[in-house]
């Protein structure tokens, strides 16, 4: 059985990329029918109040589980690539059909 660590790797429209290992994935919140935040343990923390890096996902209406059960078995499928793109605005690249933005804030 092939086992690899994952990484999801997040680009958006000013060609900012970013990549978290999989193991740092903490949670995905939802912040409203059209978004979806997922939190990181960050690379590097601050000294603010926010201990987590979060991706702001933004999704059609109403599909967080579709876009949420495609995360999850994006991260648990032990036979795909190791870096599993999420969201990649400026190649047009994208998980699920129903995410359609991403937008990163960094730990404080």
């Amino acid at each position: 059985m092939k086992i690899q660590r994952k990484f999801l790797y997040f680009a958006d429209a000013a060609d900012d990329t970013y990549m978290f290992a999989a193991d740092n994935f903490v949670e995905i919140k939802n912040a409203s029918s059209t978004t979806l935040n997922m939190h990181f343990h960050p690379g590097v923390v601050g000294g603010g109040t926010d201990p987590t890096d979060i991706i702001t996902l933004t999704i059609v209406d109403g599909s967080e589980k579709v876009v949420c059960q495609a995360i999850a078995d994006a991260i648990a499928d032990a036979y795909s690539n190791a870096m599993v793109v999420v969201c990649d605005l400026e190649n047009s690249v994208y998980l699920n059909a129903n995410i359609t933005s991403v937008a990163l804030t960094a730990a404080s």
